[in-house]
């Protein structure tokens, strides 16, 4: 872990910049909910979590009253830690899909959890002030290093990023994405309840949000080479795994307007040298006609067989 990000996280839970929110903690823990009864809520400001050498981040907006106040964790022991932890789970992040306490068994794999509010606000509602005073410890840790991604749970935390870079963030919606310097920053709808029972996110939605964060920048002088492209028996027809992957891809190349294509080799064995140097121009011409179809130069696609 950097230097910047470990005095970070050694200096946040003792942070008393904002009144209101350190008593709000502490009047949270007197008055638990029956079923948290006789347990020791952590009542302070929430550290940053996750994997000291990571490359990736993601920015949430504050402790739940009763989660992360509760067990001095980001998203941990709330209905929103299930949501994301359970999409990291499946894309290879973390060890389990669940976070319920500090001694759960819990890690994290390439990535860092931080918040634009680290203290539990009143109705999930920071105020402008308080957004500003947390933003020492976001900008910090934005500033550490040159992050591959950055996830944005939430409009506050796209437009907080975006403000520590001093740009202007593109308008917010669930899998906007924008390149700063070297950095992706993607943005999901955050996983409160109020999100997920109503069903404007859903469980595809958050898992599209963490793939598309995921996919790191590639240095445009290095082609981009394609293993998965599948295609049915002795046909140029495209199988439906492809087209995830060149949608994919195609996100990529949007991004990297010079970056150049690649692709090795085929998955089935068909008919005699001659047919199958046939195929691979057939197939080749497929994944053409699909990068033409949306809109990206084809002449940097390359084939090898």
């Amino acid at each position: 872990m950097s230097s910047e990000i470990l005095r970070i996280v050694e200096s946040i839970p003792s942070c008393a910049k904002c009144s209101r929110l350190t008593d709000w903690c502490q009047v949270v823990a007197a008055n638990p909910p029956k079923r948290f009864a006789g347990q020791q809520y952590w009542a302070k400001p929430v550290p940053p979590l996750g994997d000291p050498k990571a490359e990736f981040l993601i920015v949430g907006l504050a402790p739940a009253a009763h989660g992360a106040n509760r067990t001095g964790r980001m998203f941990t022991g709330d209905r929103s830690g299930d949501w994301l932890f359970r999409a990291l789970h499946k894309a290879g992040v973390c060890n389990q899909p669940h976070s319920l306490d500090i001694d759960d068994g819990l890690t994290i794999s390439n990535a860092l959890i931080v918040a634009t509010c680290h203290c539990a606000p009143p109705e999930n509602k920071p105020t402008t002030e308080e957004i500003r005073n947390c933003n020492l410890w976001l900008s910090g840790v934005v500033k550490a290093k040159a992050w591959r991604g950055i996830l944005c749970l939430g409009g506050i935390a796209w437009t907080e990023t975006h403000r520590v870079f001093r740009v202007t963030p593109p308008k917010f919606g669930h899998g906007v994405a924008s390149i700063v310097d070297s950095t992706r920053i993607v943005a999901s709808y955050h996983p409160s309840q109020q999100n997920t029972f109503t069903g404007r996110l859903t469980e595809p939605m958050l898992d599209a949000a963490v793939q598309r964060w995921l996919m790191a920048k590639i240095p445009e002088d290095r082609p981009i080479v394609l293993k998965n492209v599948f295609f049915e028996t002795g046909k140029a027809d495209l199988k439906r795994e492809s087209l995830v992957e060149l949608n994919k891809l195609k996100l990529l190349l949007q991004e990297n307007p010079t970056m150049r294509i690649e692709i090795r080799g085929h998955t089935d064995n068909v008919g005699a040298d001659a047919d199958n140097q046939t195929l691979s121009e057939k197939r080749a011409r497929a994944v053409r006609d699909f990068l033409a179809t949306n809109g990206i130069a084809t002449n940097r696609l390359s084939s090898k067989g």
